[in-house]
């Protein structure tokens, strides 16, 4: 046991050198780096549940993508100690803080196709999870999936710089055709006004030797070789230009079909990156807003809220006893009941307001213009809606309900502590026997 507990001990230090090793947060934060935080902040939980007294090493984690290794490498060394602390706590609460920890991290990764099968299974099994030792080949898995992610966002980036490297060259191009275009007209130009002078000239000339002539054969021989010129400068002048018209007319086909290939790979990475915009927000499962959209929702309207005063509520919708369901029926029932229970009330809900998956079976409500009262009532009819549809499953019935917490913004309150108050309704919820709803710093219904 002491053996065990020096390999523990040297775990944890391994763990604090690794996680000091990664270099600090900087100011810019793009979606992923925001995303790196709240991983950061799901593994400072976990150690402090393990009792490792290193939660303040989590800290200096990196912000952006290049800090996926240290997330892949900080997790797998998280399963090592948690494999060989002897200290590491196994009530049901820690371990249920524990997983609801790796679930926020896998809903929370940037979802691929390579990795979304991967993505779901691990997070169904992680809600299945109910031993301590069942966590380590999970975290495990974890890591090597956080590995994966971070493959396809290197590749993502770099498809990204050779497609913006092909665009650049190609705007290149067209800047050097039009400074080509912009030559030839210089010229065009140029060669009218000599043609211009040169006729002007010969007609100088002719009027002077026509004075000048002593017969008329000698003034039509003048006017005979006069015009023989005049024609041959007109006639070399239509050749170039006839000539320039051509290589012109080349260069404009040339130019509409690589601006047409250009607007093409322009719509499809525009198309794509919508796409990918639009998967990055929501959740694979269940296909609701995920917990990264819904955060930035709700600091746009906490800005919104704080500009026009107008009412602003937020409320927490948990399915009860989904353990259970996972238990009795199996994960797959699990997850027939969250895509279940997403669509009877995002079905339910005004299409200004933004129903996510905050996580497991836990989804969050965002509500413009509603006041508590208006959103206690409108999430009752929510939670009444779900207790009265009928759920099957391999031709059983499984009844599923749901409790939920309400709150309301206001001038004293941050938007977390608004969250917090909402969550504390939803606890309120659970403990007076569930399937109902609870408005902040009321009764329930």
């Amino acid at each position: 046991q002491q053996e065990n507990g020096e390999q523990a001990a040297q775990q944890s230090t391994d763990l604090c050198r690794q996680l000091a090793d990664l270099p600090s947060p900087g100011s810019a934060v793009d979606q992923n780096g925001t995303q790196i935080v709240e991983y950061r902040e799901q593994l400072a939980k976990m150690c402090g549940l393990l009792g490792l007294g290193i939660e303040h090493q989590i800290d200096i984690i990196g912000t952006d993508e290049d800090n996926f290794p240290g997330l892949e490498q900080a997790l797998k060394n998280l399963a090592k100690v948690l494999a060989q602390s002897t200290t590491t706590a196994t009530g049901d609460q820690e371990v249920k803080e524990l997983t609801k920890g790796l679930i926020a991290i896998v809903d929370g990764l940037p979802i691929f196709p390579e990795t979304r099968q991967t993505a779901n299974s691990l997070g169904s099994r992680l809600r299945e999870c109910d031993a301590a030792e069942n966590l380590n080949p999970l975290i495990t898995e974890l890591a090597e999936l956080v590995g994966i992610t971070h493959q396809e966002l290197a590749t993502e980036r770099e498809q990204t710089t050779q497609f913006l490297s092909g665009m650049w060259q190609r705007l290149k191009e067209l800047g050097d055709y039009f400074a080509d275009a912009d030559t030839n007209h210089k010229s065009s130009v140029a060669a009218s006004s000599d043609l211009q002078r040169n006729i002007h000239s010969q007609v100088d000339a002719i009027i002077s030797e026509a004075n000048s002539a002593d017969s008329l054969p000698d003034l039509q021989a003048l006017l005979q070789k006069s015009v023989d010129q005049i024609r041959h400068q007109v006639s070399d002048h239509l050749q170039h230009e006839q000539q320039r018209l051509i290589e012109t007319e080349n260069q404009c086909r040339s130019l509409a079909s690589k601006v047409s290939a250009l607007q093409q790979e322009s719509t499809d990475l525009r198309k794509a990156l919508e796409a990918q915009q639009t998967e990055a927000n929501r959740d694979p499962l269940t296909r609701l807003a995920n917990r990264r959209l819904f955060d930035q929702a709700l600091a746009q309207e906490h800005q919104r809220w704080k500009r026009y005063q107008r009412p602003l509520s937020v409320a927490f919708l948990d399915i009860d006893h989904f353990k259970r369901i996972n238990d009795d029926y199996g994960h797959q029932a699990g997850d027939v009941a969250l895509k279940s229970v997403a669509k009877i009330l995002r079905k339910s809900m005004r299409d200004a307001d933004l129903l996510a998956r905050y996580g497991g079976e836990e989804f969050v409500a965002l509500m413009p213009d509603t006041d508590q009262t208006q959103a206690t009532d409108a999430v009752e009819k929510l939670r009444r809606a779900v207790m009265g549809t009928r759920f099957h499953f391999n031709d059983l019935d499984v009844q599923i309900t749901i409790s939920c917490g309400v709150a309301e913004f206001s001038a004293d309150l941050r938007p977390q502590e608004v969250l917090e108050r909402a969550d504390q309704a939803l606890y309120q919820a659970k403990n007076n026997g569930r399937n109902q709803t609870v408005s902040a710093g009321q009764e329930a219904q």
